[in-house]
């Protein structure tokens, strides 16, 4: 068909340090880059809803950093409705001392009208946090996660 065109692109700069290891958390978007019936929920902003039934393409990253030398992973995962989506997790270990990294993922997902997003992460060592980066005199601020979600023909 041909579809609404709708998108949304969202990111956070919010740090993520997690309260607990081997404990799922949920990553709230602070800014609004644009929405067009794809929208984060004002009151609940780890919640991206859907306005129509549709195929989207979600696109994620996070800047990650870790801040001891032990061997320690992060997963992060979306979830549709509170469920989480099998074969959808991003799994990133990382062992030393002040290392930063982004990892990213790229899925299509089916919708129905009124669903949410969410975007989960759990750690194994509460020292890997989400986390972006101040500006420089030579570069702007980076965000600690971005999400954006396009809706697709097929």
């Amino acid at each position: 068909g041909l579809g609404h065109n709708d998108y949304g692109a969202f990111y956070t700069t919010t740090t993520f340090t997690a309260a607990a290891a081997n404990t799922a958390y949920p990553i709230t978007w602070s800014n609004v880059v644009a929405e067009s019936h794809v929208t984060r929920d004002d009151t609940n902003t780890s919640r991206i809803y859907f306005d129509h039934a549709a195929t989207y393409q979600i696109d994620f990253s996070a800047e990650l950093l870790s801040s001891n030398s032990s061997a320690k992973s992060i997963y992060i995962f979306p979830r549709i409705n509170g469920t989480d989506i099998p074969y959808s997790t991003i799994v990133h270990s990382i062992s030393d001392n002040n290392a930063s990294m982004t990892v990213s993922r790229s899925g299509i997902f089916t919708v129905d009208a009124g669903d949410y997003l969410e975007a989960v992460y759990a750690v194994t060592d509460t020292a890997l946090t989400i986390q972006g980066s101040a500006a420089t005199a030579f570069a702007p601020a980076a965000p600690s996660a971005t999400l954006m979600v396009t809706e697709v023909r097929i």
